[in-house]
């Protein structure tokens, strides 16, 4: 039994492909008596960070700060229908509920993003919107969504936590679809635009007042995961991942969308200290019969 356990404040996703590749290539390597070659990297995370220090020094994000304070002034947080009072703190026990989209409906969604100019990202996000404001009546909210936060191909591959939380926000009254999908695309371009100022530091300048028991800035998120499976690839072994059970839910909902070649399945994770287990069902049925 092989345990890597990698904490996620040191190492997003993509430097856990990284470390497996290079593991599989050493063992490979060592295996046929050869010397690995490794990437030779010019930086280390340890001079991105410093570079990050000294942006915050200089106040370089400024620009950035003064368009998010523009973009979230006067937002609201989102209120999901409770099965209780929150506690004075937040708590991260978890469990999620899962749906998977059919052959037809995956045809109909990938012949719609090229007939509409905008990714499956977009499209799914524009969806997930509609469906939390039919459950909260609520239209003023922020979704965060993840952003890989590597810029520079000097960064690709390095190991390290780049990734950078966006807040999403809906602006205007879009009247159809159509109008929606050209406001959440516009809103994305926009936040992508301004990317570089990490999460924390964005709560702290939006968001003075900080109230414990929710997440800063946004209470759900959305991700879409394009499935290339992390795997250790050991030529004379055979390899067998062991799923674990264990879940927690970081913000109140947030909806994965894992996307490989075949399949489309999404994700549904939630605070089950606080969201009822067959409310996130009716969500997750209604989000799929909204595509």
């Amino acid at each position: 039994l092989l345990l890597v356990n990698v904490p996620h404040i040191i190492a997003d996703a993509r430097s856990l492909k990284i470390l497996f590749n290079e593991m599989s290539t050493i063992y490979n390597c060592f295996l046929h008596e050869q010397e690995p070659h490794l990437p030779n990297n010019e930086i280390r995370y340890f001079d991105y960070a410093l570079w990050q220090q000294e942006i915050i020094k200089n106040e370089q994000w400024s620009s950035q700060l003064i368009f998010w304070k523009n973009r979230l002034a006067g937002y609201e947080n989102l209120h999901l229908p409770l099965k209780g009072k929150r506690s004075p703190s937040m708590t991260y026990n978890g469990s999620h509920v899962q749906i998977e989209f059919d052959a037809i409906l995956i045809s109909n969604l990938r012949k719609f993003v090229l007939l509409n100019n905008c990714t499956i990202h977009m499209l799914l996000l524009s969806i997930f919107y509609l469906t939390l404001r039919a459950y909260t009546n609520q239209d003023n909210f922020l979704i965060g969504i993840p952003v890989s936060n590597r810029n520079h191909e000097r960064l690709e591959n390095i190991v390290g936590f780049f990734v950078n939380l966006l807040p999403i926000r809906i602006l205007g009254d879009p009247k159809t679809r159509t109008d929606l999908l050209k406001e959440v695309i516009s809103a994305c371009m926009s936040a992508y635009a301004n990317q570089a100022i990490p999460y924390d530091y964005l709560a702290q300048h939006i968001q003075s007042n900080r109230d414990q028991s929710i997440s800063p800035l946004f209470q759900v998120m959305f991700n879409l995961v394009h499935d290339d499976s992390m795997e250790l690839h050991f030529s004379d072994t055979v390899i067998e991942p062991i799923q674990f059970n264990g879940v927690v839910s970081k913000f109140d909902l947030t909806l994965s969308v894992s996307i490989n070649a075949n399949r489309i399945i999404g994700d549904f994770e939630y605070n089950s200290d606080l969201l009822d287990r067959n409310l996130i069902k009716d969500i997750s049925e209604y989000y799929l019969s909204a595509l």
